[in-house]
């Protein structure tokens, strides 16, 4: 099944609904969240992505706006092992191309995760995240942003500045 902006959707990509056909997001099931503990939470939308960045020579999703929740599910930490598969593997797609498509949130629970995560990145990627209503959901999910050390344009840019752009509000 395509969407409006020609990503397939599978149990791991959906669209977002509402007036935004641009926005994607990487998901998981319900089961898949209850069965894995929260570990799982980022191995499904992290393999979907990594396939989708490494299916061909261009990324063809370049207008849309592709949000992988949890730091990009992990993505930024595998980018070097990714660039060397890219590197040895004629005919996929450059990582660091595909990871520069992404959005992500900061709903890591570390802000030195956090910090990495911007750093590879970049603070315009990164946006608030929370996971409220989960159990596993961050109660005070501004104080990661807050102790991670980060730039004041930065904390400014996860703390609202980005939603307020991909949203189009404020």
């Amino acid at each position: 099944m395509q969407d409006a902006v020609g990503v397939k959707q599978s149990q791991s990509l959906g669209r977002i609904r509402g007036p935004r056909r641009d926005l994607v997001v990487a998901l998981e099931t319900p089961d898949e969240e209850r069965q894995s503990g929260g570990a799982h939470r980022g191995e499904n939308p992290g393999v979907a992505v990594a396939r989708d960045m490494a299916a061909r020579e261009e990324p063809r999703h370049r207008n849309a706006k592709i949000f992988v929740p949890m730091g990009a599910a992990g993505l930024p930490f595998l980018l070097g092992r990714l660039k060397r598969n890219h590197k040895i593997t004629p005919g996929i797609a450059d990582p660091a191309e595909g990871l520069a498509l992404l959005y992500t949130d900061s709903i890591l629970h570390d802000p030195r995760a956090l910090r990495f995560v911007v750093e590879i990145m970049g603070a315009d990627r990164v946006m608030m995240g929370s996971d409220m209503p989960f159990p596993i959901g961050d109660e005070e999910p501004a104080k990661i942003v807050t102790v991670a050390g980060l730039k004041p344009d930065e904390v400014a840019s996860i703390t609202g500045g980005l939603a307020q752009k991909l949203f189009r509000v404020g």
